[in-house]
């Protein structure tokens, strides 16, 4: 049997249902004075999940479950083909490898000809400030852009870091769905057909909701292993909350690269120079090769050597017997731990903030962070439950980080796929299968910008073409020609009227005013009297050109 004709029987759940859920990844940590930071950046996705292909021939997911809303208003169900073991992941773990394998579009540079130099030496406001820099030393300016009976088996229910967790099977939607309803698990009812079609097919289903005490910000990804089942995303479960073209982001771990088998392999050509002016097209442009798909397809982002990521942290049982919490957080600090939405949300549970920092709870541990004093000036009253505090640490941070870096250890490959869906499209459940014989895959796209130099441009202001990967050749920037002499050229540069930083319709502006202007001479010009005269007529000739092309533009 090849490896492509490999397939299981069964439908490994991946992406399932979270009420209120948002497109916000959670929190991430940036350079700030504090631990936490105000207006922390936010990692804009749709759905995240990770698949682990063991050599046990066990599978292990990692879901990030993406939320905004209250958290007695959370629930999340999950099917899955048999009873899983579930743990609590990183959302550290999506972002590494999403910075790392991200789909980037990549700007080289050449230049063909010579264009004009500026002066060595110019004065810039009364003072020596030349020479100016070599040409390409300016960045270009275009470049800135079952049946199982009746009644409810309950296989497992508990804690599982910051959840309370059920995993239980039912020969009924209806018995299964009074059950969720009686336990205050919150599943929409609009969701019961999309149930009933698992439930026929023998599916259990793992159904979360927050702890009592728990806060949404403590919300992580969720880790499910079994060993039956293969790579699956039960798509139309997730078309019950979503959004138009949902960004999907599928990760796969193993010793060969991941494909669709159900779903087309979409192969971009990235001919489209829209994507290296812009890379919010990026999307956009993913989705109109879907749609072209039949509105069923992947796109290889990413296959090559598992990238070395930095998880793991230093364990913290050491410090459940501190008393002062500003030691504590400087401790924290200091073995690597951010300030970031997760450790938040443990902190107010174990240490939390008095009444005058409940709109915003970051500034109090701010506030311990920097207590060169007494924590008491921040408002601490009481006792600090250390102990609790760092086992929740060390079950909802440390632990999984530390279990995440194994994981990529044990494996030499990762696969990244990328796809959009709308809910219309959410019909059938993709599935995935390894395949030997896949090539390696580069996240970095390279177009080069060729700057088309000649006597009569600036390097600044050349025409530029742009040569797209595909080898096609389009055109990037339109040049823009200075006629004025070396002096113009040190009074437009010194009034920002020609410089590198100055507007494109300044630019024209300028160049137009030089080539009109009678007697404004040429580039390196000294001429007589009569050569004068015959300059202006040739400059004035160009000049009209020059305001011509700008007329036809502007209609």
């Amino acid at each position: 049997m090849s490896t492509n004709d490999r397939r299981w029987t069964s439908c490994m759940g991946a992406l399932g249902i979270a009420l209120g859920a948002s497109l916000l990844a959670p929190d991430r940590a940036s350079a700030c004075g504090g631990f936490f930071c105000q207006n922390v950046p936010m990692d804009q996705a749709g759905e995240n999940i990770l698949f682990s292909i063991e050599g046990d021939g066990t599978l292990t997911t990692h879901v990030q479950i993406l939320y905004s809303g209250e958290a007695d208003a959370f629930a999340w169900i999950l099917p899955l083909p048999s009873v899983p073991e579930l743990d609590v992941g990183s959302d550290e773990l999506f972002r590494q490898l999403g910075q790392r394998t991200a789909t980037r579009f990549d700007l080289a540079s050449r230049t063909d000809g010579t264009c004009r130099y500026p002066p060595e030496r110019c004065e810039l406001d009364g003072t020596d400030d030349g020479p100016w820099p070599a040409p390409g030393a300016v960045a270009d300016a275009g470049a800135s852009f079952a049946d199982a009976g009746g009644g409810v088996t309950v296989h497992f229910r508990g804690a599982v870091g910051p959840y309370d967790a059920v995993v239980l099977q039912s020969g009924s939607a209806d018995e299964l769905f009074a059950w969720l309803d009686e336990n205050e698990y919150r599943i929409p009812d609009s969701s019961r057909p999309l149930v009933a079609d698992y439930v026929a097919a023998r599916h259990v289903f793992v159904a979360l909701k927050l702890l009592a005490n728990a806060s949404t910000r403590e919300i992580q990804p969720i880790v499910l292993r079994y060993r039956e089942g293969q790579p699956c995303v039960p798509i139309r479960l997730t078309a019950i909350a979503t959004i138009p073209d949902m960004p999907i982001i599928a990760y796969f771990l193993a010793d060969r690269y991941a494909t669709p088998n159900n779903y087309s392999r979409v192969e971009p050509t990235y001919d489209d120079v829209r994507l290296w002016r812009d890379f919010s097209y990026y999307p956009t442009y993913v989705s109109n090769l879907i749609d072209d798909a039949g509105g069923r397809g992947f796109v290889p982002e990413f296959a090559g050597r598992t990238p070395d990521l930095f998880l793991e942290l230093p364990s913290v049982s050491d410090l459940a017997t501190l008393t002062d919490p500003t030691d504590l957080l400087q401790q924290l600090r200091g073995r690597g731990f951010v300030g970031d939405s997760q450790l938040l949300g443990i902190l107010a549970r174990f240490l939390p903030p008095p009444a005058m920092y409940a709109s915003d709870p970051s500034q109090y541990y701010n506030c311990l962070f920097f207590s060169w004093g007494s924590a008491a000036t921040c408002g601490f009253d009481g006792e600090l439950d250390a102990a609790g505090l760092v086992a929740a640490l060390e079950t909802q941070i440390v632990e999984p980080r530390r279990e995440a870096q194994q994981m990529l250890a044990r494996h030499a490959r990762l696969t990244r796929l990328f796809t959009t869906m709308s809910a219309d499209e959410m019909t059938l459940d993709p599935t995935f299968s390894l395949d030997s014989g896949l090539p390696d895959v580069s996240n970095a796209h390279v177009a080069t910008v060729v700057t088309e130099c000649s006597e009569q441009y600036l390097h600044w202001t050349a025409p530029q073409r742009i040569e797209l990967p595909s080898g096609r050749a389009e055109r990037w920037r339109e040049g823009i020609a200075y006629g004025g002499s070396d002096e113009d050229l040190c009074d437009d540069m010194r009034s920002g009227d020609f410089a590198p930083w100055t507007s494109e319709d300044r630019l024209r502006a300028t160049a137009a005013r030089r080539a009109l202007r009678p007697g404004g001479g040429g580039p390196r010009c000294a001429a007589s009297a009569s050569s004068r005269a015959g300059g202006a007529s040739v400059l004035l000739a160009v000049g009209v050109v020059i305001a011509l092309a700008i007329t036809r533009r502007r209609r």
